[in-house]
């Protein structure tokens, strides 16, 4: 009895677990993370190898016929149109499920002439204003930063954005799990089906 209680607590610890994601984009770039638990695992950039790779030498300085390339034929179709009404459910359930912990949106707008300056500045507001309350809307926030200001020195407008996103292991499953039986389905129907014929998309 023990032994299961024990597996049983283990796994809904599991189920519970958040996944998340951090991206971030500043004057070093886009970076994006992958968190689960407290532990992060860089996704992009990925990091440098330390030993450079030796360049291999070609034996042959003459380009390559057609014939040694040949043309890669692609998939059906079929199977693409099938998997679109899959799209819909899918940014649904994503909106639903998915929980923003932070968010920062940062605009410096940059000009030397003050009246630019002011243009630029109504503009980048303007803007934020009518996108935010449409995200905020459609997404759980649950602490956000926002903030527009002008830099007569800089170059160029910069934009600094941080997003922590994060959704359980069971939230996850119960996206995902669905999904995939329905896509399973879609690609046998495919396969079933005699070739040049499309699939009868269900009501």
């Amino acid at each position: 009895m023990i032994p299961l209680l024990i597996v049983a607590l283990v796994l809904l610890v599991l189920l519970l677990l958040p996944l998340g994601v951090r991206v971030r984009y500043d004057e070093d770039g886009l970076f994006a993370a992958l968190k689960i638990g407290p532990v992060l695992f860089r996704l992009f950039p990925p990091r440098e190898n330390k030993k450079p790779k030796k360049e291999k030498k070609s034996k042959e300085d003459k380009p390559k016929q057609a014939e040694e390339h040949p043309k890669k034929k692609g998939g059906a179709l079929a199977l693409v149109e099938g998997c679109l009404p899959l799209v819909k459910p899918a940014l649904e359930g994503i909106r639903k499920r998915l929980t923003i912990r932070h968010l920062e949106l940062h605009v410096i707008w940059a000009a030397a002439d003050p009246a630019d300056a002011a243009m630029g500045y109504g503009y980048a507001n303007a803007a934020l204003g009518a996108l935010w309350p449409l995200f905020y809307r459609n997404f759980k926030i649950r602490d956000y930063a926002l903030g527009v200001d002008v830099d007569f020195d800089a170059a160029a407008p910069t934009l600094y954005a941080k997003a922590d996103l994060t959704m359980t292991v069971f939230r996850l499953l119960t996206l995902a799990l669905p999904l995939l039986f329905q896509f399973i389905k879609i690609y046998r129907s495919v396969n079933a089906a005699p070739k040049g014929e499309t699939v009868k998309k269900e009501a």
